[in-house]
């Protein structure tokens, strides 16, 4: 975190004794509030869910029903970089050439479906099991930023901005469901009617983007303009930890029709939480390993998403 506020003050620093205002050149602060829309331009495999690889599996039980056969199977691909952005960007202008820009973005990604599994009947025609994961992304971030304004008209003003991104705050959360009325799931269990519902949180490691924005403001009076912008963003984010904040598992006991129901405070400690480790060997706390402790978090493989995109934003101007 230190690099990352070293970085943005040696931008600023840069920006600043590098470009000075010229005699008689318009000076002051401004405000911009805008909305924008991104849309995905660098999809990859979604990381590991609870266990599950990023697949989307479609299998058959067998006419005996001991076994069941793949029909098909694939890789679920994708970014968390398409959705929406809401931002307040205050600014001053050094010159009417330079300006110096800090966004304050609040971002919100559409749903994607990270993980499915569905086991159907013999006739390859009735779901009897199916499980499904879907993740959202939100986050908070600041953008400082160098804008350059071109030659303009007495209307139209356009301009280039460059910046880094700097997330605040944020989470990827997934939502995973599962719908086995025979309990295929746990064979051998004597259960049926399971119905389980499980949402987990992703924290993210600090981590610096790139933007690069191209825009126009077409002036409606003296003082307030409307502005539209063309922007690409590289945001590569990586998890820290995993915490399990929602639980729900109901079931019937076959044998003795006895309803089983599990909530949060049934999971273990490692099974709630989560830690991201870069590697794992001997001595992480997995169920693989015999000194496996289920009363502490557990340590999982680091994952990576991408919620960079190609976006478009308008809104408006306001001189002060």
């Amino acid at each position: 975190m230190k690099k990352t506020f070293l970085s943005v003050a040696l931008f600023l620093g840069a920006a600043l004794l590098n470009v000075q205002a010229q005699p008689g050149e318009e000076k002051g602060f401004y405000v911009k509030a805008g909305a924008s829309y991104f849309i995905k331009v660098t999809p990859v495999e979604f990381p590991e869910v609870s266990g599950y690889n990023a697949e989307e599996t479609v299998l058959r039980l067998s006419p005996d029903l001991s076994s069941t056969e793949l029909v098909r199977s694939g890789s679920v691909t994708g970014s968390f970089g398409q959705g929406s952005r809401f931002s307040i960007s205050p600014g001053y202008k050094l010159s009417k050439v330079v300006a110096l820009e800090m966004g304050i973005h609040y971002y919100s990604s559409n749903d994607y479906t990270m993980m499915s599994q569905t086991i159907l009947d013999p006739t390859g025609l009735i779901p009897l099991l199916q499980l499904r994961s879907v993740g959202q992304v939100k986050a908070f971030d600041i953008s400082p930023s160098l804008v350059l304004s071109f030659a303009s008209g007495k209307l139209f003003h356009p301009y280039t901005q460059v910046g880094i991104i700097l997330p605040l705050a944020g989470h990827l959360e997934i939502k995973t469901h599962l719908s086995d009325p025979l309990g295929l799931s746990r064979p051998g269990e004597g259960l049926s009617l399971i119905s389980m519902s499980r949402t987990d949180r992703i924290k993210p490691r600090p981590t610096v983007g790139f933007k690069a924005v191209l825009g126009t403001s077409y002036q409606l009076c003296p003082k307030v303009s409307l502005y539209a912008e063309a922007e690409y963003r590289n945001v590569s984010v990586s998890s820290k930890e995993r915490e399990t904040i929602a639980y729900s598992l109901e079931a019937l006991h076959t044998a003795s029709t006895t309803q089983i129901e599990h909530d949060l405070s049934d999971l273990s400690m490692a099974e709630r939480k989560g830690i991201a480790r870069k590697t794992l060997n001997a001595a992480s706390n997995t169920p693989e390993n015999d000194d496996f402790d289920p009363d502490k978090p557990m340590d999982e493989h680091r994952s990576y998403i991408n919620i960079g995109g190609l976006g478009i934003t308008a809104g408006v101007r306001i001189d002060l």
